[in-house]
């Protein structure tokens, strides 16, 4: 029979830690949501940084999964004030796929 077993604080931390990630949703979910509810508007990466409130280091990843498995589009503009190329991504439709409406 064992005895009761004293619970480290990291361990309770940790533990905590574990159970509140997986209610928080991942960055290329809360990118995804953005996006959609915000159609057909266009973000660049810096725009979507400050108003989802990511840093950019952390977005480039999750916005190339997000093209790759075609939930995100991009188009390539110009900054307004500075004139530089940048990428504004927009969320596709899953629903609105040409090939779904052959059928």
């Amino acid at each position: 029979m064992k005895g009761k077993r004293n619970t480290s604080e990291t361990q309770y931390l940790s533990w905590k830690a574990i159970q509140r990630g997986q209610l928080i949703p991942n960055v290329a979910e809360r990118v995804y949501s953005f996006l959609m509810e915000n159609r057909p508007n266009e973000y660049s990466a810096k725009e979507l940084e400050s108003l989802i409130g990511i840093e950019d280091t952390t977005l480039s990843q999750p916005l190339v999964r997000l093209q790759k498995t075609n939930q995100v589009g991009f188009v390539k503009g110009h900054h307004e004030f500075s004139k530089n190329k940048v990428k504004k991504y927009y969320a596709k439709d899953m629903n609105d796929d040409p090939q779904q409406k052959l059928f």
